[in-house]
């Protein structure tokens, strides 16, 4: 099989599997509670924790992270899917959380599956081992998740350009931080954006 045909099946599989929201379907399955009606109606671990339990809540933020990990090692170091041929792979699982098609598209904010896509790819992105550990020490003491996410990556995207070297992996550093740091945009902003556009 082409490295084409790989790198798609590859990103199918990705997209499939960053598409089971655990955060919104576990706390439905065990509680029959639809966590999109706690805290910012968000589907995902945060909220899960907050309308269940805590434990739970971490629970369903390490199997975001788990669902994006396994597909991209498998596609990096199991089937040697390198540079083009990476990218999708890489982004599947991540868009699979933005934008599931188990929830007709309208998915979290992707940043436990952020982690994980960027966590496949170790130790060539070792950064996001280091991101993923300071957002969890910082989430206690910081009340607003959204700046400090944000003001995250204000550190982690110049900091990955310069330790990552190709250009197609700058591009997926790229895209997820845009991505994320749009989807923690307060709601107002992004309904204005969606205005302009």
């Amino acid at each position: 099989m082409s490295e084409a045909h790989l790198s798609f099946f590859m990103t199918l599989i990705g997209y499939l599997s960053g598409s089971i929201l655990y955060g919104y379907f576990l706390p439905k399955v065990l509680y029959g509670v639809d966590v999109r009606e706690y805290g910012d109606g968000n589907p995902g671990a945060f909220n899960a924790g907050l309308a269940c339990s805590k434990p739970l809540g971490v629970v369903c933020a390490l199997l975001d992270m788990l669902k994006a990990i396994v597909p991209v090692a498998v596609a990096f170091h199991g089937l040697r899917l390198t540079g083009w041929y990476l990218v999708m792979p890489v982004l599947a699982p991540f868009f699979g959380h933005l934008y599931p098609c188990t929830l007709h598209f309208r998915g979290g904010k992707a940043i436990t599956a952020a982690f994980g896509s960027l966590m496949g790819l170790l130790p060539v992105c070792w950064l996001s081992l280091v991101w993923a550990i300071c957002i969890l020490v910082l989430l206690p003491f910081i009340r607003d998740h959204a700046k400090l996410i944000r003001a995250s990556l204000l550190l982690f995207l110049p900091a990955g350009f310069v330790y990552v070297k190709t250009l197609s992996m700058r591009c997926v550093v790229l895209l997820i931080s845009l991505f994320v740091g749009y989807r923690h945009l307060p709601e107002e902003s992004r309904l204005k954006r969606s205005k302009i556009r």
